[in-house]
């Protein structure tokens, strides 16, 4: 165990120091903390190779990543309770129209130019569809901050590109639920038809959303303001996360779509009630010093690099379908409700960065079997250069605004 304890304080150390890296150079943190894993892997420095954290009782290698991962896959899920509670159902109303279309066309051509690039490049339409799901993936948090250090977050392209980009993920975990549904549960399987499969596996996620939702509508707000009243630290934070928890498990056991889904769910509905604005300050606090951390890091020492082999290609070609086809279809869908080439264009360039909910999409696929390590490399590669293209591509087309501080 004092092995473990300081193989995570050198992962939470570095991922914090290259955060702080790229930060000074103008890029969102994520990427830096992303790098720290991928320097710490076997690709670069072996971190679990280092005879300090041998010797005598040390843990097997094996079973220090399968703990990491645990935490790892706790830093999704709040991360993905954390989204679900900063997103602004009020504003996304208002942006409405335009935002829907740009999203719409943010999600429907990367999906199928994904999908059949994958399918082209030989690989089955189960993982082509999943590449073609996180394509269809928008970081809210890194377009939202960089469109702040410009100056832009209220404008019309702003405020448009961030509500689409809200709806873009929503979008994006429900086709990644159903692509998980189909996959873990076979059309036809057991001796079952096509037809009652499909229905069976539809019909309990569409349960599952109805029940969640009505319940929390019905319960949450009664139930923090009842738990508020015991005389306990963090008893609210606690509460919810008690609940996110048993969302996330009910989400895959019973509603056969991926645990994020029901952490985004409880999150999003926890955001409606009056104790949105602590939940969101206290859980950033655990979330981000620690779980997050680790979560992004781990995608790093999960990257192989010398697992993309000869398929480098292929990664190139796929990361400039990941660009343009974000550009295009968003930027057709602003066009299509009035705006202008030029603001179209911001549009699409806002809703480039796949960022944290790529790498939700990635890691799911991975620790699910959906997709292997050489295809995980390539998506993780995506990641990385689309989120470090998006505050320069902001910067060309919104031109005379300086990025005073970096995410």
């Amino acid at each position: 165990m004092p092995q473990l304890f300081l193989i995570i304080a050198i992962i939470l150390f570095s991922a914090k120091l290259m955060g702080a890296l790229t930060v000074r150079f103008g890029f969102p943190s994520v990427l830096g903390e992303i790098l720290a894993g991928v320097l710490l892997s076997s690709s670069c420095l072996n971190l679990f190779g280092w005879p300090i954290l041998g010797g005598e009782g040390a843990l097997p290698v094996e079973t220090v990543e399968q703990i990491l991962r645990v935490l790892a896959e706790l830093g999704v899920l709040f991360l993905m309770f954390i989204a679900g509670l900063e997103t602004d159902m009020v504003k996304m109303r208002k942006v409405g129209n335009s935002a829907f279309w740009a999203a719409a066309g943010g999600v429907i051509l990367p999906l199928i130019t994904g999908a059949w690039l994958g399918h082209w490049n030989g690989y089955s339409w189960p993982v082509s569809i999943f590449i073609g799901t996180l394509l269809t993936a928008t970081s809210v948090s890194i377009t939202a901050q960089t469109l702040l250090e410009l100056g832009q977050l209220q404008s019309k392209e702003g405020t448009t590109t961030l509500g689409a980009a809200v709806i873009d993920d929503v979008m994006g975990v429900l086709i990644l639920s159903i692509v998980v549904a189909f996959v873990l549960n076979p059309v036809g399987g057991e001796g079952g038809s096509a037809i009652g499969t499909v229905l069976g596996v539809l019909g309990m996620m569409a349960l599952y959303f109805i029940i969640s939702i009505f319940v929390g509508r019905a319960t949450f707000e009664p139930f923090l303001k009842l738990v508020a009243k015991i005389p306990s630290t963090q008893i609210v934070l606690g509460a919810a996360l008690v609940i996110c928890l048993i969302y996330s498990w009910s989400a895959e056991i019973f509603g056969k779509v991926a645990a994020i889904t029901g952490a985004y769910i409880a999150g999003v509905l926890f955001g409606q009630t009056k104790f949105q604005h602590e939940l969101v300050e206290r859980a950033q606090v655990f979330a981000y010093s620690f779980f997050v951390p680790i979560f992004l890091a781990n995608v790093g020492l999960r990257t192989h690099v010398q697992s993309l082999g000869d398929s480098v290609p292929f990664a190139v070609i796929l990361i400039v379908l990941a660009i343009v086809t974000k550009i295009i279809g968003c930027g057709l869908g602003s066009l299509a409700t009035g705006f202008s080439s030029l603001e179209s264009l911001r549009v699409g360039v806002g809703m480039v960065s796949r960022g944290e909910v790529g790498l939700i999409i990635a890691s799911y696929g991975l620790s699910h079997g959906v997709i292997d390590e050489k295809i995980f490399a390539e998506m993780v590669l995506v990641v990385l250069v689309t989120t470090l293209v998006t505050p320069i591509g902001l910067r060309l087309v919104f031109p005379g605004k300086k990025i005073t501080k970096a995410i």
